[in-house]
């Protein structure tokens, strides 16, 4: 680490790169938020090497993040470190201290106790404060809904929480009708939110679902795609009912293949 944390400063010396010198903590907000997610991608694909590679990768980032931050003196990788050791030594009383956790849900009570604690001392009036708007929907929605859970603003049961979907559906259903955007808008961001709630209650983390999803309609497609081409016609000499026939086909082919 120190050895690219070198690198780093000599690539923001005058006798280093212009494009690295270039960019700031604003400019690298999109390079390490692009990482961070091709490090999840690695993790899917449960690819080992790209794994590596994309870490590495996230590394050099954060290492340009942590040069920059000690350019301008405020920050450095002795206090960033200091404070993660702390953090971590604060947060897990179970294991440098003199609690006992019998499972993951009570180490993970000790977490949530420690952190509001840490809230309080630093002045802290909401539990929801330290959430950024820049995190991806799906990911936001998520994080608030397990922050008002962890004080028991929560539905007891997943099947409840699909009742609040089903009448979620039928408001946006309601608004449909009318066709003011507005609302439509407003209550498919509701239904969206309420699904994501189911996740969170069914411990699926709605980010990876949407991706894995994502990629199974991507192989469908490209299956769908491929008899198009096959057949010698365009798309457009198509009607959906046919395109439906390749899709559902592309389905059955998927579980032969599983």
């Amino acid at each position: 680490m120190d050895k690219l944390l070198k690198v780093m400063r000599k690539l923001r010396s005058k006798s280093g790169c212009p494009w690295d010198r270039k960019q700031t903590l604003d400019s690298l907000r999109r390079c390490l938020l692009e990482e961070a997610h091709e490090v999840l991608e690695a993790i899917s694909l449960k690819n080992k090497h790209k794994i590596e590679e994309e870490l590495g990768d996230l590394l050099v980032v954060i290492s340009m993040l942590i040069a920059m931050g000690e350019e301008k003196k405020l920050f450095s990788k002795k206090t960033i470190l200091k404070r993660a050791i702390s953090k971590m030594i604060s947060r897990h009383p179970h294991v440098f201290g003199n609690k006992k956790a019998k499972s993951a849900e009570e180490a993970f009570e000790y977490w949530t106790a420690a952190k509001m604690q840490e809230k309080k001392r630093a002045g802290e009036k909401s539990i929801l404060e330290d959430l950024s708007y820049h995190y991806p929907s799906l990911l936001l929605a998520y994080k608030f809904q397990r922050k008002v859970a962890r004080v028991g603003f929560d539905w007891k049961k997943a099947v409840d929480v699909v009742r609040k979907i089903e009448e979620e559906l039928r408001e946006l259903k309601a608004e449909l009708k009318t066709g003011k955007k507005p609302r439509v808008k407003e209550e498919l961001g509701d239904f969206l939110f309420s699904a994501v709630n189911l996740a969170r209650k069914l411990n699926i983390d709605p980010e990876i679902a949407l991706k894995d999803a994502v990629r199974k309609f991507k192989k469908r497609f490209l299956f769908v795609e491929k008899q198009v081409r096959s057949s010698g016609r365009d798309w457009k000499d198509y009607q959906l009912a046919e395109l439906e026939e390749y899709w559902n086909s592309a389905k059955k082919h998927g579980k032969m293949r599983v």
